[in-house]
């Protein structure tokens, strides 16, 4: 979702969004030299460069960049108001305001900073203040936008203290003023819970997440796996386990940058659903046992979520907390097994310990990325985004990281074997129809022996010249149609002819297949060079836009200059990493 709101003109746009759902890591250093980027000022994660933003919103840790890419002639104040901002969205929520209180002093009123002080307000827990500061605004004049963003604010501070009528006054207000705006359709959702109204609040926690990925003016946009716990929350109070469980499952499956806090939070919700499900029990107490892992102080209440369940199941915490022990010391044992393999000097038990900081394996946020991304590849993870491993400080951070994403792993692993029971189970209820002759087939079961050999010419005839049509596409594009690569689009290269041409840098994985391609022998090098003629000693890959029968649109392509892109086997058409902002 591209946002904005911060600066009067200028665009706040999502960037470094998810990557695609079953691409283990996408976001590869080697993918992203000599690209514009930009880094997140709190996580120091790669964030693309997108030209004419405001703001660039981090994914993995939700801290939005303010850039200005033009300062002349910008007034003092506005520049000063974007440090407050700055501050406040490294945490530091003291300083960030001691700087808002001295600017009210020095200049005029302005709704930006007013804004953004009582936002600084609501974070420290100062809930009456900032209610009075949001409340105070509606005598500033700003465009609708920024007013719509205050009465969201307002909404959410007002909701915090009980107030809910007027917290859903406020939400409707900023409503008013820009239509389907999130954060306000966040909190009347909320709201709307607190008041048994779960049925609208549904609704609007739908459509509110359908249209997230809209063009959107908005200084504080809520995450999508924000708005999937609450559509969870919501099936839970309606009592449908079944498709809380659904809601829960999709989100950890394919949102791959919710925070680890969000994880936590969904798996405890996804262990009680399975507690509440028929036949389901057993797996709903494994899920609250791997998922006790991501919350060891209990902040999201996972091991009384354990507790209640063993108790349930006739067990008992003391049992619980004791696996809990073991499985928490055999996941970092493992950590430091893998780690040995890079580091044999610091992966002591003695020096190597939770509290250990990540930056003692390398200041380098990048090498420590790499070095942290081959020890979850050694520990057998599968599927990762390789963009959470920005915002880790700890070891027990990194612990936790792990256990997130093997719990994703299970879970995918869950959904998996319900397909597959799914599809069993409806093929034994096809069987038993025909055996009690309830399905018909709509085909005549006896022919007259010439229509069958009609039948047959007409089919050989389709078969030939299907055989024909395909040696044709395979002769003209068929080296495009088998191939697959991802990589990051740098240029799009045109012709006066109108032919253009993508430049992806693979990065290593281009390299190597040029360097195979040139290493085949014999017949494997006939097809090598068929298949991968197209790519470049430096790990570029060329492909061409234009085709016997026409040529895909270079234009389509443009948006995606500088971001991640794939191309699947058996399909013509590159695809490039949906941009999507969360909190």
């Amino acid at each position: 979702m591209k946002v904005s709101g911060e600066l009067p003109a200028a665009t706040v746009v999502a960037a470094g969004a998810r990557a695609f759902p079953g691409l283990a890591v996408m976001d590869r250093k080697d993918a992203m030299d000599d690209k514009p980027k930009l880094r997140c000022m709190r996580c120091q994660a790669p964030i693309p460069f997108v030209p004419g933003a405001g703001s660039r919103l981090c994914p993995f840790c939700g801290t939005i960049n303010l850039v200005r890419e033009q300062r002349i002639a910008v007034p003092p104040l506005e520049l000063k108001t974007d440090e407050v901002f700055r501050i406040f969205q490294l945490g530091q929520h003291a300083a960030a305001l001691e700087k808002a209180d001295r600017l009210r002093t020095l200049a005029a009123e302005s709704f930006r900073l007013e804004f953004y002080r009582a936002a600084i307000l609501l974070e420290m827990g100062r809930k009456e203040d900032a209610i009075f500061a949001l409340i105070d605004l509606s005598g500033l004049d700003a465009p609708a936008y920024l007013r719509a963003d205050a009465q969201a604010k307002l909404s959410e501070a007002l909701l915090t203290v009980g107030r809910i009528d007027e917290s859903v006054e406020a939400a409707e207000r900023c409503l008013f003023l820009v239509e389907g705006h999130p954060a306000g359709s966040y909190h009347l959702a909320r709201a709307f819970i607190r008041t048994n109204r779960l049925d609208e609040a549904a609704r609007i926690a739908k459509e509110t997440l359908d249209a997230l990925e809209s063009d959107w003016r908005v200084t504080f946009p809520p995450q999508a796996a924000v708005l999937r716990l609450l559509q969870a929350k919501i099936c839970e109070l309606q009592k449908r386990p079944s498709k809380a469980a659904e809601v829960l499952a999709s989100m950890l499956l394919h949102d791959t940058t919710a925070s680890l806090d969000a994880v936590a939070t969904a798996a405890r919700m996804l262990g009680q659903a399975y507690l509440d499900l028929s036949g389901t029990r057993r797996l709903g107490l494994e899920l609250l046992r791997q998922a006790a892992l991501l919350d060891p102080e209990n902040r999201r209440g996972l091991l009384d979520a354990l507790g209640e369940a063993a108790r349930e199941s006739g067990g008992s915490m003391d049992e619980e907390r004791q696996i809990f022990k073991e499985s928490r010391e055999q996941l970092m044992r493992e950590i430091r097994e893998a780690l040995r393999q890079d580091r044999s000097e610091i992966a002591d038990p003695d020096t190597l310990v939770p509290e250990t900081e990540l930056s003692m394996l390398d200041r380098d946020s990048d090498r420590r990325c790499d070095l942290l991304e081959r020890t979850a590849e050694r520990l057998q993870l599968m599927r990762f985004d390789r963009g959470t491993l920005y915002p880790l400080r700890s070891m027990e951070d990194f612990r936790r990281w792990v256990a997130s994403w093997r719990l994703r792993q299970r879970v995918q692993q869950l959904e998996q074997d319900k397909a597959e029971v799914n599809r069993v189970l409806g093929l034994r209820s096809l069987r038993d129809a025909r055996e009690k002759g309830d399905a018909r087939s709509d085909l005549p079961r006896d022919r007259e022996p010439g229509s069958r050999r009609r039948w047959t010419r007409w089919l050989i005839l389709l078969l030939l010249l299907l055989i024909v049509g395909l040696s044709g596409f395979v002769a003209v594009a068929g080296d495009r149609w088998f191939d697959e690569f991802e990589g990051r689009l740098y240029r799009i290269e045109c012709q006066e002819s109108g032919d253009c041409t993508l430049h992806i840098d693979a990065g290593q994985g281009g390299r190597e297949r040029y360097k195979a391609a040139h290493d085949a022998q014999g017949i494997a090098r006939f097809t090598s060079s068929w298949l991968d003629g197209r790519v470049q000693a430096d790990g570029t890959i060329l492909y061409p836009l234009t085709f016997a029968w026409g040529g895909l649109d270079e234009k389509r392509f443009e948006p995606c200059i500088g971001r991640p892109i794939a191309k699947m086997a058996f399909t013509l058409t590159p695809i490039c990493a949906p941009a999507r902002a969360h909190d």
